[in-house]
């Protein structure tokens, strides 16, 4: 009677033990998965309509311009968004990306702009059965927040590039590397700020354009 005593106290302090190890595994499981996923956000390069371009000089100049898409160095040509924090080094935000590539944004924030402010007779932005008298070429080198002293700044490198068609010749190449230091360490007010260097540079290079053109 005894010994099957013992084996019954056995058995349940052996079953308890089990128990406990399956109810510690399962909480130390559970501590170590994340609480809460953390939510994507996405931001657009929009057209700036707060900024206000001076065009000089008569427009439009008497001449057709095929629009080319704007060309994007590779490591900033995706929908993530990029960050300097040393010379030669880059990384990407986690949960924070473009809503659309800035390749596709810049192209329509240039096309609408050339078209607001009529500065060509016409424009084509496909090269199939063009016959147009220019081509506007646009290449982006840098679009990074660059981090200095725990603050914000928006870099925008880029280059306008208006070549006549029938020569290849480069008639206006204008080029731009701008900063911005921004008021918070914030991705909205950062895409704000690149499309407006975005509009404030192409607004120089028309001007250029209309002065430099206007007789051709």
């Amino acid at each position: 009677m005894l010994h099957n005593i013992n084996t019954i106290l056995k058995f349940c302090i052996t079953g308890r033990m089990r128990i406990c190890t399956i109810l510690l595994s399962g909480l130390f499981i559970a501590g170590c998965m994340p609480r809460g996923s953390m939510p994507t956000r996405y931001y657009i390069i929009d057209y700036p309509a707060e900024v206000q371009v001076d065009i000089e000089g008569p427009a439009p100049i008497q001449n057709s311009c095929l629009v080319n898409a704007v060309e994007i160095y590779p490591a900033y040509s995706t929908n993530q968004i990029a960050i300097r924090e040393n010379t030669h080094e880059i990384r990407y935000f986690a949960f924070n990306q473009w809503a659309v590539r800035p390749e596709q944004s810049l192209t329509s924030i240039k096309i609408e702009f050339l078209k607001s402010h009529n500065i060509f007779q016409s424009l084509q932005t496909t090269a199939l059965f063009a016959q147009a008298d220019f081509t506007l070429e646009t290449k982006v080198y840098h679009l990074e927040i660059v981090e200095e002293n725990n603050k914000y700044l928006a870099r925008l490198n880029l280059e306008y590039i208006l070549k006549d068609n029938q020569t290849g010749q480069v008639m206006i190449d204008h080029r731009a590397d701008r900063k911005s230091m921004l008021d918070e360490r914030n991705l909205n007010l950062f895409a704000a700020t690149i499309s407006k260097m975005f509009i404030e540079e192409l607004g120089i290079f028309s001007n250029s354009i209309l002065s430099d053109l206007k007789y051709f």
